[in-house]
């Protein structure tokens, strides 16, 4: 594995800072746009890495000061997502969400109107499926039907076979349909701060680490074209206050704040967020 990290370009080291404190490799290999992290886990493992009660997005409940600060952020964002999804569709449609975590995202549609289903691999989150949503399995269910959205709230990232999931997400997206991709961009200000400790590169869940340019051009590599591109200013905040953790700070949220605000401002310049939102429709 070592002579294999040599042979790439080498980015940055960093460790899962989340469970085992294992090192990972965050690299550039040929031919492929987006960073990658090594070594990659087995299929077989990969959800190992997932099992932990501080994994925030799979919480059910605030129990900690830190808890209730990404709840409520969380609760803002489902407002933004809305305010996106209801300029691209004049009314309700079909909606899948690929790694829908807990589901309140699409709840949130469904006292909308939307129909609305969803795929969560976790194990943890299978245990408490939510009856009104409908589940489905990407990697078993062979005919699958089709959506007028399809959404990556920050989980194109972790998906174990980008390309087979791009393949089969477009034969899944109804004629004038769209994709929407929210996830970190290592270009950003935080991103260059933080180093090894940004918390985004969060190894080895997070499998692949996308740039604006570099999202762009895998979409395009599959047929889609990018119609939206947003920053989304809380996530800096929420990512700057994790890396002050790690780095054992003994203010995080108040130095978080103050990193994500400034990250937010270089960004006006540099166009370079901590986080982008991205819509893209079909090409052809």
């Amino acid at each position: 594995m070592e002579h294999q990290v040599m042979e790439d370009k080498y980015y940055i080291k960093t460790k899962d800072y989340l469970i085992t404190q294992k090192t990972f490799f965050i690299v550039k290999q040929k031919n492929t746009p987006y960073l990658i992290t090594k070594p990659k886990p087995l299929k077989k493992n990969i959800l190992s890495y997932y099992e932990s009660n501080e994994y925030d997005s799979h919480k059910k409940t605030a129990t900690s000061l830190f808890d209730k600060v990404y709840h409520f952020s969380r609760d803002i964002m489902l407002v933004v997502k809305g305010r996106l999804i209801k300029k691209l569709f004049k009314k309700p449609a079909k909606v899948l969400d690929i790694g829908s975590g807990t589901g309140e995202f699409l709840l949130f549609l469904k006292k909308r109107g939307w129909d609305v289903s969803g795929y969560e691999p976790s194990k943890q989150i299978k245990t408490h499926k939510n009856d009104q949503i409908s589940y489905i399995d990407l990697e078993k269910d062979k005919e699958l039907e089709k959506f007028d959205l399809i959404t990556f709230w920050h989980s194109l990232e972790h998906v174990y076979d980008l390309n087979k999931t791009l393949f089969k997400i477009k034969s899944m997206l109804s004629f004038g349909g769209y994709v929407i991709v929210a996830c970190p961009n290592y270009k950003s200000w935080d991103a260059q701060y933080y180093r090894e400790s940004w918390a985004a590169w969060d190894a080895p869940r997070h499998l692949r680490h996308f740039s604006k340019e570099s999202i762009k051009e895998i979409m395009l590599r599959f047929g889609f074209k990018e119609a939206i591109n947003r920053p989304l200013f809380l996530d800096s905040i929420y990512i700057s206050i994790i890396s002050q953790k790690i780095l054992k700070s003994k203010a995080p949220i108040i130095k978080g704040v103050l990193i994500g605000l400034i990250s937010n401002l270089l960004g006006f310049k540099t166009k370079n967020y901590s986080s982008h939102v991205y819509v893209f429709k079909k090409a052809n």
